[in-house]
């Protein structure tokens, strides 16, 4: 799976890490593994990178900027895409 993640354009939008640790009381003689430990998450900017998403020839091809309506064959509504809603 990494080697598939890995393999995903990444565009230049850079990645920045928040690193995060719990930082309430510890009252327990052996507290828990996570209550100890810090953690790291790797994340882009995310006005950037829908900036340059839209930027971009393929996605703007295939995206629908308005809400729209989708049926079936037999008529009935499909809820299927955040913009296919009123």
């Amino acid at each position: 799976m990494y080697e598939t993640i890995d393999s995903i354009p990444r565009g230049k939008v850079p990645w920045t890490v928040i690193r995060v640790r719990y930082t309430g009381p510890v009252t327990e003689p052996v507290p828990p593994k996570w209550k100890m430990e810090e953690y790291e998450f790797y994340v882009h900017d995310v006005r950037s990178l829908i900036q340059m998403q839209l930027r971009s020839p393929t996605f703007r091809a295939e995206f629908a900027a308005l809400p729209y309506h989708q049926f079936n064959c037999g008529g009935s509504r499909i809820f299927s895409n955040l913009m296919s809603a009123d």
